[in-house]
């Protein structure tokens, strides 16, 4: 089966579109391998390649004492990312993965906060360990659920080298109300197409509403410091 959904996106008459397609429906599938799939619909082949799921410590960006990269995903913004897992007190942020291609290009809005001109994510330059934290996102895109609402929807959904990725154990000491009610791969039991959302950033309109960032450098060092940056709604919960 292959699932599709799209939105018109005309203001005012705004409606999303799902549909499924298998045989019945005259579509066929053909596995080429684990990250390749050939689909013919009415007769129109094409092929798909998925982006394989890799698990590994940034290069150039340095955890501190306590962190240990969670997960790697690639956004459906273009941009590469490491969930970070801070363990005490304990706490999971996203930052940039600049190891790789950055398709993007980033206004400086203030000496350590950037901004990306594209995806309209924040990020605040952590300039002692050589990393960019993602700290906000246009609550815009948000709202519209856009390419750019953050990847706190693209968590590895395989497995990587035969394994889950594992993310239950991180998920549980965040968020301790999911405790016994999620997979490794951070999927409610009972509701396997519902994922723990991870979202710790700030929901912006504009550039004032990160300020807050200014004073969290000015109070809190260390873990603390991380965690409030990239407030979590859902941590404790």
């Amino acid at each position: 089966m292959v699932g599709i959904t799209y939105g018109l996106g005309v203001p005012g008459r705004d409606k999303t579109i799902s549909v499924r397609l298998g045989r019945r429906q005259g579509l066929y599938m053909i596995g080429l391998g684990q990250h390749a799939s050939l689909v013919c619909y009415h007769l129109k082949p094409v092929v798909f390649v998925l982006n394989p799921m890799v698990v590994a410590s940034p290069i150039h960006a340095r955890l501190s004492a306590g962190e240990t990269v969670a997960a790697s995903v690639f956004d459906e913004s273009g941009l590469q990312f490491h969930l970070v897992f801070q363990q005490q007190p304990a706490h999971l942020f996203w930052i940039l993965n600049q190891d790789l291609r950055v398709t993007e290009d980033f206004d400086h809005v203030a000496n350590d906060l950037v901004i990306g001109r594209r995806t309209r994510f924040a990020f605040y330059v952590d300039q002692p360990n050589n990393r960019w934290v993602l700290v906000g996102v246009d609550r815009r895109n948000s709202l519209e659920n856009t390419w750019y609402d953050g990847p706190f929807d693209q968590l590895p959904n395989e497995a990587i080298a035969g394994k889950p990725p594992g993310l239950r154990k991180y998920f549980e000491r965040v968020y301790p109300g999911v405790r016994g009610q999620i997979d490794d791969y951070g999927r409610y039991r009972l509701l396997p197409d519902s994922d723990v959302a991870v979202m710790p950033w700030t929901l912006y309109d504009n550039v004032k509403d990160l300020a807050f960032i200014e004073k969290c450098k000015q109070t809190l060092t260390g873990p603390a410091f991380y965690g409030c940056i990239t407030p979590d709604p859902f941590a404790g919960r």
